[in-house]
């Protein structure tokens, strides 16, 4: 009867581990997620500054003489 015992105090220290784990990996992908959801923001930010800036600087050699 000892041994039954010890083999489903295993069991669930096991399943416990399991869900600590997926929680882990969850936590993980969640990171990833925002990453690398950002990243495209940000380059088409940076491609509206350079477009602006690329204006700016045509706008300023036409009204050069």
């Amino acid at each position: 009867m000892g041994g039954a015992e010890v083999k489903r105090g295993e069991g669930l220290l096991s399943l416990l581990m399991f869900f600590e784990c997926l929680a882990l990996l969850f936590i993980w992908w969640g990171g990833v997620t925002i990453a690398l959801g950002k990243r495209p923001e940000h380059r088409d930010l940076d491609m509206v500054e350079r477009q602006r800036r690329a204006d700016w600087f045509r706008n300023e050699l036409q009204e050069r003489p």
